[in-house]
This record gives C-alpha cells, sequence and structure tokens, in this order.
C-alpha cells in the first residue's frame, strides 16, 4: 500500500467529497470538466487535476475543494467517480 494513498472507505465517508460528487452530477460545467479529466488516462488526469488544484490555490478556494480533488488522483477513486457521473 502507498504511505500517502487514500483508502476507499475513507473516501466514501468523507463528507465534503460526497458533496462535490453531487455538485459535479447536479452543475453541467463541472460535470463536464470532470468527466474530461476522468476521462483521460492516468497521466493526463494526474497532470490536469494538479494544475486544476493548482489554479484553485492561487484563486485562494476552499482548502476542502482542493482536498477532494486530490483523491481523484488514485486511479480507482477516479474510475469509480467516472462511472458515477456517467449514470
Amino acid at each position: 500500500m502507498n504511505a500517502g494513498r487514500t483508502e476507499p472507505d475513507s473516501i466514501a465517508g468523507d463528507e465534503d467529497f460526497i458533496r462535490f460528487m453531487q455538485v459535479a452530477r447536479e452543475d453541467p460545467e463541472i460535470h463536464q470538466r470532470c468527466i474530461t479529466v476522468l476521462s483521460q488516462d492516468d497521466f493526463n488526469r494526474q497532470s490536469l487535476l494538479n494544475t486544476w488544484i493548482s489554479d484553485l490555490e492561487l484563486q485562494s478556494a476552499p482548502a476542502e475543494l482542493r482536498r477532494v480533488l486530490t483523491y481523484l488522483l488514485d486511479s480507482e477513486v477516479a474510475a469509480a467517480a467516472l462511472r458515477l457521473l456517467r449514470e
């Protein structure tokens, strides 16, 4: 197991992540951005996410948003999130 990796069970219980996924399903702009990012191969998905997170940091976006986006760096979490968004 990777030391910095977040386990899916802890993500499933993270209210901020659940709220983000709800918003991503309801807001067309966020939904499309997430679909685009999550549809990429691992390298490109991680690159796009890191850029998105950096941009949010520069904009002083809430730390919770930046934190939940880091979950999507994990390929298993990203695949599950993409399945959810495509339902």
